[in-house]
């Protein structure tokens, strides 16, 4: 599939905007941390949901960082620094932890972008994020 078209391909994907609970349902991040269970489709208590949405919370803040950089891929600089602890404090984000968020990122971009998937919708900044990723031409029939 063509760049141009499989971006074009993917406007009925997209929505104005990316919820944290959209992250956790589509089953995109893997259970990696101790007692945490996803909320697709499997029983949990109300401390692992808890978790789970924090850490879909982090994910989605990654991508945002992601989708409003210049950067060509996902890397740890997109991770953020700090993971909200108990009450409204932030507490600094383990390097394990930070690693499983950025893998996790990984995988829900690479769900946003494959237009069979319409489980996991696009929000408007990916769409723009694939479209420049695509390196338009700007100047191309332009004059100036």
């Amino acid at each position: 599939m063509t760049g141009l078209k499989k971006v074009c391909d993917l406007k009925r994907k997209v929505t104005m905007s990316l919820k944290a609970n959209d992250v956790a349902k589509s089953g995109a991040m893997a259970e990696r941390w101790p007692g945490e269970r996803g909320n697709h489709g499997r029983r949990h208590n109300s401390s692992s949901s808890n978790s789970y949405l924090k850490r879909a919370s982090l994910v989605l803040r990654t991508l945002n960082n992601f989708m409003a950089s210049v950067d060509e891929s996902i890397e740890d600089d997109h991770v953020p620094a700090l993971w909200p602890g108990l009450g409204m404090e932030e507490v600094p984000l383990p390097s394990r932890e930070a690693s499983w968020v950025l893998e996790d990122a990984r995988s829900v971009w690479r769900r946003m972008c494959d237009p069979r998937d319409l489980s996991m919708p696009l929000p408007a900044d990916g769409y723009l994020k694939m479209w420049q990723l695509q390196c338009p031409n700007l100047q191309a029939g332009l004059e100036i």
